[in-house]
């Protein structure tokens, strides 16, 4: 029951500012960017001087993540302060393993500025819908999965994930949402079939990463800021390497 309260409580949020407060959902992204990204630089081990870095480099990134990809000076400051940390800190050479770490998770991250384009490009209503596609598959494969699972994906990573609510998020996620792309946007099953299976296969690729992650450090959730579901990184680590491909498949399907 708790896992289903705070589930229709952030979904209102969500969906109430995506669809009246294009402003606020800037900040709200934002916000949930900056969250995400302060767990994963906890889970991994990264000291409070470097995660407060990170943070602040990571606020710049997701506004300019291509500026970071092709302007030399900017990646040379941002090394160039990375490497000041580590000098400062007794351990250099495990410094600079952590440091490095943070850099991986801030590329990681940022991919999370993708949303924001498909925001602005595809107004409220499709973004929202877009979205969708990852609660279907969460709660078809979530709800089946504790029932019927059987048959272990990643027993080792993820001893909850199961071929059985795989099978029926996929499935779940493209029935629903090809009864509500038929009635309000008209989109083909083809493009239906695709979305599905992008939120299904490199969705469930998404928490099978976070789920290593997790594992490493031996914790069960990135935070415990969402009752019933754990942290802001748990509820959007599909969505972070999904919603790139969504923004692929917009240069190729009309969506």
């Amino acid at each position: 029951m708790k896992r289903l309260l705070t589930g229709l409580f952030c979904a209102v949020v969500f969906i109430g500012i995506a669809s009246f407060l294009p402003t606020g959902f800037e900040w709200l992204w934002a916000a949930i960017f900056l969250l995400a990204l302060t767990e994963g630089l906890t889970v991994a081990g990264l000291s409070g001087i470097e995660r407060i870095y990170f943070l602040f480099s990571g606020f710049f990134l997701l506004y300019t993540a291509e500026a970071v990809f092709v302007n030399a000076e900017i990646r040379y400051l941002v090394i160039i302060g990375a490497i000041l940390i580590a000098l400062n800190k007794n351990d250099l050479f495990p410094a600079l393993e952590r440091l490095s770490l943070g850099f991986f998770l801030l590329m990681y991250f940022s991919l999370m500025s993708c949303g924001s384009e498909l925001y602005y490009r595809l107004g409220a209503a499709k973004f929202i819908w877009l979205f969708s596609f990852l609660w279907c598959y969460d709660i078809f494969a979530f709800y089946f999965g504790c029932s019927f699972g059987r048959h272990k994906i990643c027993p080792r990573i993820s001893p909850k994930k199961s071929w059985e609510g795989f099978i029926a998020g996929l499935s779940g996620t493209f029935i629903v949402e090809f009864a509500v792309a038929s009635h309000f946007f008209g989109t083909g099953v083809f493009t239906v079939s695709v979305l599905a299976i992008i939120a299904s296969v490199i969705g469930h690729t998404g928490d099978i990463f976070e789920s290593a992650w997790k594992r490493r450090a031996n914790l069960k959730d990135s935070s415990s800021i969402l009752p019933g579901h754990g942290g802001v990184w748990d509820r959007i680590d599909g969505a972070i390497l999904v919603l790139p491909a969504f923004l692929f498949v917009m240069q190729y399907f009309e969506i």
